[in-house]
């Protein structure tokens, strides 16, 4: 039985229907793809430090430096006897360090004062962490790629 002024309307009324459970579909699949199973989203691209080369490597910290935590500008750049000289630069201010790749350790630290992540170098034969951190960071992630940066860096003078 077809109702008055429906003639034909099934095949229109199946294909509205078809029409809008795919964009409720659709709809559906964008939104599950936004979840994280309670896990922050990544903030940048992953990068993988292994397949890097030395500029890349340093460029990568440079790009850290300029997001630091103490409102600084820090810079890197390698000399020909793998030593890493870090500038840190906050306005008039500006002081240097030379950091020895050959037999130094990385660690993270943390300073509660500027709630701050730090990369510390730990020189050769020292127990403790040089006066100076090589990057001071509020996020984690920048400190943990950064001493991953650091290690890598290492490799390739060795």
């Amino acid at each position: 039985m077809s109702l008055p002024g429906c003639s034909g309307g099934s095949g229109r009324v199946a294909e509205g229907l078809r029409r809008a459970v795919g964009a409720t579909a659709l709809l559906a699949m964008l939104l599950l793809g936004g979840c994280t199973d309670g896990y922050p989203p990544p903030q940048r691209e992953p990068v993988e430090p292994q397949l890097m080369s030395t500029g890349q490597l340093l460029k990568s910290l440079n790009t850290m430096g300029r997001r630091a935590a103490d409102r600084s500008t820090w810079t890197y750049r390698l000399t020909g006897a793998c030593e890493l000289v870090v500038v840190v630069e906050s306005g008039a201010d500006r002081g240097e360090t030379v950091v020895l790749l050959k037999g130094t350790r990385f660690q993270l630290g943390y300073d509660k004062a500027l709630s701050a992540y730090e990369v510390q170098a730990v020189p050769p034969g020292a127990q403790t962490p040089a006066e100076r951190p090589v990057l001071k960071t509020a996020d984690w992630a920048d400190a943990v790629f950064a001493n991953s940066v650091l290690w890598h860096l290492q490799q390739d003078c060795a």
